[in-house]
């Protein structure tokens, strides 16, 4: 195991810091409506940001490969946690039962178990092997079949979220109008980290996905203090 020091760790390394210090922030405001799924959230992008630290940090593939493995404990569930977080806003909480927020969580588990057994089926990672951008090391490989299944998954899940914020723009009084634009921003903040890197537009090839989705956290976690987004939801927006 050997490690390497490059300017790229400093923005991922901070976002897990405040990514942690935001779920520690969450956790202490649970009893709020919507609270455990921000919570939820900003610790799924910790996991993620963390484990994606110590990738970018290390220069050897055992490590880079079981570190990358780790970060599946949190990436693919932020999708699911900003959809349940959104629908608990608008107040359709009616449809976050246990068996719709288990079938929600069907493909993030299965990206999990999958990516775990990968070397026997490579439906996650075609390939993987240590590749090299500038100053720092992350693993390369051929996106297998699941992984467009999870990164597609995750897009419609953020897709469906921010037409029914757009949906409730449209119905809301002029008092709500201002927390939504909040959530509506955060959510294509969001993904465009991870756009960014598909699209192979970021810098030296670095994922920023950790990093827009801490920001998104900030963001929500002002809209929380500032403008009371879970205390005052509009619930009532139909009538």
């Amino acid at each position: 195991m050997s490690w390497q020091y490059t300017p790229y760790i400093l923005p991922v390394l901070a976002s897990a810091v405040v990514s942690g210090a935001l779920t520690v922030w969450g956790w202490r405001r649970r009893p709020t409506a919507g609270a455990e799924w921000f919570t939820a959230m900003m610790f799924s992008a910790f996991i993620w940001s963390l484990f994606y630290t110590l990738e970018i940090a290390s220069n050897d593939f055992a490590t880079v490969l079981f570190v990358s493995k780790m970060q599946y404990f949190g990436a693919p569930f932020l999708a699911e946690e900003w959809l349940l977080l959104v629908l608990t806003y608008i107040g359709q909480r009616q449809w976050l039962t246990p068996k719709a927020v288990g079938a929600l969580s069907l493909v993030p588990a299965a990206s999990v178990l999958l990516v775990w057994s990968n070397e026997m089926h490579h439906l996650v990672w075609v390939n993987p092997h240590l590749g090299h951008e500038g100053a720092f090391s992350y693993l390369a490989f051929s996106p297998g079949v699941w992984w467009w299944v999870n990164v597609l998954y995750s897009y419609l899940l953020t897709i469906l979220a921010t037409i029914l914020l757009v949906i409730a723009l449209l119905r809301v009084a002029s008092l709500y109008r201002r927390q939504i634009v909040i959530l509506m921003f955060a959510s294509v903040l969001t993904w465009a980290g991870h756009l960014v890197y598909i699209a192979g537009f970021a810098p030296s090839g670095l994922n920023l996905s950790p990093v827009t989705f801490t920001v998104s956290g900030l963001m929500l976690a002002w809209g929380l203090f500032r403008y009371r987004l879970l205390d005052i939801t509009p619930v009532a927006y139909t009538t």
